[in-house]
């Protein structure tokens, strides 16, 4: 059950439990995907990572520097080929 419009509380048995599957979800997630700490584990760097966006470049840039905290260039591209 997860519909969080719908005060469950009041609508079901005292004897039924509500299990919210997100930790389980999370933590098989965590394992699936294991980020090995290292030195820059606790300082991620975008130095070698490029943008590209094929629209609204300068919204797309105010997120990132709101977002991400950095300031970087931003390259507006086509993916439409000439044929």
């Amino acid at each position: 059950m997860g519909v969080a419009i719908i005060p469950f509380s009041q609508k079901i048995d005292s004897n039924i439990k509500i299990i919210d599957p997100s930790e389980a979800l999370i933590k098989k997630f965590n394992e699936a995907f294991i980020i090995p700490k290292t030195e820059s584990y606790e300082s991620i760097s975008y130095d070698n990572v490029d943008f590209f966006v094929t629209s609204k470049k300068d919204e797309f840039s105010k997120k990132i520097k709101f977002w991400l905290e950095i300031n970087k260039e931003i390259s507006l591209v086509n993916l439409r080929s000439n044929v």
